[in-house]
C-alpha cells in the first residue's frame, strides 16, 4: 500500500513556483516522474507525492532536481501571476478520474513522440542512401573517365607507332613487340585487372580435404568434489589435508566408495535404520565407519553404545556413551537431551556390569536433565521406575532382579 507524502513546503514568484518534498538518501536513487500542463507525481516507493495544479504550467521548462534529502521541483507558470491555492481541492473520486484522464494523455503523447522520433529516424535512414547512392555514382563516373582516359591514350600510341611504321623500308614488314603488345591491350576487354589474379589464388588456396582422424582429450586429476576457484585455494587445502587424515586413521582406501558412503550423517542414517529394524551388528558397522570418518560426531558415538547395549557389551557401551559426553561441550539447555540419554546409556551399562552405585549416579543425572527438558516425557517415566528398582535393590543387597531398561538407551535422531 503506497503511502502519500503531503508534506511539503512551497513558495512562488510571479512566474516560477519551488516545491520541495523531502526524500530519504537511499529512496532519491530510484525516483518516477510524471507531468503533464497541470499535474506532477514524483514515486519513490513506498511514498508517492502528487500534486493537481490550480493553474497550468511550462512543462518544457519546468524541472525536478534530486538533492540529498529532498525533491525539488522548479514549476514554470504559464501565466505571470500570483496563485492563491497551490492545489485543487478535489474528492478521491475526482482525482482518480482526473488522474486517468491525465495518464492517457501522458500516454497519447509519448506514442505520439515515439511515432515522430521513428519517422525522424527513417527520413535520416533515407537521406543516408540517397548521399551513399550519389557518392557511388560520382566514384563510378570517375573510373569510367579514367578508362576512357587510358583508352585515348593506348589509341594515340598505336597511331604513332603505325605513322612511324609506314617510314620503314618497304619488305619490312614485322611488327615491334612494342606494337603487338598496345593491339593486345586495346582488343582485350576492359575488366579488373585483379580479377584473373585472384581467381588463379583462389584455386590455387583451395586446401585438399582433411583426413579423419581421433582426438584423444585428457583432464587433470581431481580430488576436490567442487570446481577448482583460486579464491577457495587456501578452503581446499584444507579439505584435502582432512581428508588424508581421515583416511589415515580409518586405515582403508574409500576411492571405491560413493560420495554418499563418505558422508558421516548419511552412515547415522543408515545405523539408526539398522537399529530399529534389529539388525545391531549392521548398525554398529555403520556408527564405526562414520566415526572413522569424522570422530568428532556425538551421536555416533551415543547411537553406537545404545546398538552395543543392545548386543550385551557393556563395556564398550559404557566408553561410547562416555566418549559422547565429552564431545558435547559446551553444555547448553538445546544440547540437555542429548547428554540425558548419554547418562542413561552410561547408567545402564553400569547396572549391567554390577556397579549399581555409579549406574543409580548416572540415571538420577540423565532424570534432572530430562525434567528441565519436558516434564511429561516418557523416558522420564521409564527413568523413574529405574531409579526406584536398582536403589531398591541397593537397599537390599540383591542381585537376582533384572531391571526393565527397554526405553534407557534410545537412538538419538
Amino acid at each position: 500500500m503506497p503511502i502519500i507524502m503531503k508534506d511539503f513546503s512551497w513558495r512562488q514568484t510571479d512566474s516560477t513556483i519551488i516545491i520541495r518534498v523531502p526524500c530519504k538518501k537511499d529512496l532519491a536513487k530510484n525516483v518516477d516522474f510524471i507531468s503533464s500542463s497541470c499535474y506532477i507525481k514524483a514515486s519513490y516507493p513506498p511514498y508517492i507525492f502528487e500534486l493537481f495544479l490550480v493553474k497550468e504550467i511550462n512543462e518544457l521548462e519546468s524541472s525536478c532536481i534530486k538533492g540529498e534529502d529532498e525533491l525539488i521541483f522548479t514549476l514554470v507558470k504559464a501565466n505571470e501571476e500570483v496563485w492563491d491555492l497551490l492545489e485543487k481541492d478535489l474528492t478521491k473520486i475526482e482525482k482518480r478520474e482526473q488522474r486517468e484522464i491525465i495518464l492517457k494523455d501522458i500516454a497519447t503523447k509519448y506514442e505520439r513522440l515515439s511515432n515522430e522520433k521513428s519517422e525522424r529516424k527513417a527520413t535520416l535512414h533515407r537521406q543516408a542512401v540517397r548521399q551513399q547512392i550519389s557518392i557511388d555514382e560520382r566514384n563510378r563516373k570517375k573510373i569510367d573517365e579514367m578508362k576512357n582516359n587510358e583508352r585515348q591514350k593506348l589509341a594515340g600510341e598505336l597511331e604513332d607507332m603505325k605513322q612511324r611504321s609506314n617510314n620503314r623500308k618497304p619488305g619490312d614488314k614485322t611488327e615491334t613487340n612494342k606494337q603487338q603488345n598496345v593491339r593486345k591491350q586495346i582488343d582485350a576487354p576492359i575488366r579488373p585487372k585483379d580479377d584473373h589474379k585472384q581467381k588463379k589464388e583462389t584455386v590455387s588456396e583451395i586446401p585438399p580435404p582433411r583426413k579423419s582422424a581421433t582426438i584423444q582429450v585428457k583432464f587433470s586429476e581431481r580430488f576436490f568434489p567442487t570446481p577448482s576457484r583460486e579464491s577457495m585455494a587456501a578452503e581446499e587445502e584444507e579439505w584435502l589435508r582432512k581428508q588424508a587424515e581421515a583416511r589415515r586413521l580409518a586405515g582403508f582406501d574409500d576411492k571405491d566408495l560413493s560420495l554418499e558412503e563418505k558422508d558421516p550423517m548419511w552412515l547415522k542414517e543408515k545405523g539408526d535404520l539398522f537399529f530399529k529394524l534389529g539388525n545391531y551388528h549392521g548398525a554398529i558397522a555403520a556408527y564405526t565407519h562414520g566415526i572413522k570418518l569424522s570422530g568428532q560426531m556425538s551421536a555416533l558415538y551415543s547411537n553406537r553404545a545404545a546398538a552395543h547395549i543392545a548386543l550385551g557389551n557393556f563395556f564398550k557401551a559404557a566408553e561410547d556413551a562416555s566418549m559422547a559426553l565429552e564431545l558435547i561441550t559446551p553444555h547448553t539447555p538445546s544440547n540437555a537431551l542429548a547428554r540425558a540419554r548419554c547418562h542413561s546409556k552410561r547408567g545402564a551399562a553400569f547396572w549391567k556390569l554390577g556397579l549399581l552405585d555409579k549406574g543409580l549416579i548416572e540415571l538420577c543425572a540423565a532424570r534432572d536433565l530430562l525434567k528441565h527438558h519436558d516434564k511429561e516425557n516418557r523416558d522420564l517415566l521409564s527413568l523413574e521406575k529405574d531409579i526406584e528398582t536398582i536403589t531398591k535393590k541397593i537397599e537390599d543387597f540383591s542381585d537376582d532382579e533384572e531391571a526393565d531398561d527397554e526405553n534407557i538407551y534410545l537412538v538419538d535422531t
